[in-house]
């Protein structure tokens, strides 16, 4: 029972054959190691992206929060001057002779030019500076005849 050789070199793997399949097989690892290495790079990549961008969510978050508190702050400052400023007016409307204030020298004549400066293309304006209360002038014909011929124009 003699078998065949040719078998049993084919089942034998000589090693000038392996050479050439190991450098094919360590070729093969060397491009996996480079492959794993760049997929380690974007997923590096993607994390710090990932970070940052819940950084800024959080940055903004924070900021958002911080100006609806500023916002409501402000709305309870303005209710709050909405509700002094018709408490003064109420008040202004109770106190006696509310319409009537004394003027020192350079109040009365800030006053003067600010009225002085109203004018209308009609001349339908009139200017009074009376020295008794205007209740006592009940009608433009009053008012004209309380005032000197010279003076009225």
């Amino acid at each position: 029972m003699f078998k065949p050789l040719k078998p049993l070199f084919e089942a034998v793997r000589l090693p000038w054959k392996l050479k050439a399949k190991l450098e094919e097989k360590e070729k093969e690892i060397d491009n996996l190691e480079d492959r794993i290495e760049q997929l380690e790079e974007e997923k590096n990549s993607w994390r710090e992206r990932f970070e940052a961008e819940k950084e800024r969510r959080s940055e903004l978050s924070r900021k958002k929060q911080e100006a609806e508190e500023e916002r409501n702050r402000l709305m309870e400052k303005l209710e709050e001057n909405s509700e002094r400023s018709e408490e003064d007016q109420e008040d202004n409307l109770t106190t006696d002779n509310s319409e009537f204030q004394d003027l020192g020298f350079s109040e009365a004549v800030e006053a003067l030019e600010k009225i002085k400066s109203v004018n209308s293309p009609d001349r339908d304006l009139a200017t009074i500076y009376s020295p008794r209360e205007l209740s006592e002038v009940s009608g433009l014909k009053t008012l004209k005849n309380s005032i000197s011929s010279e003076r009225f124009s």
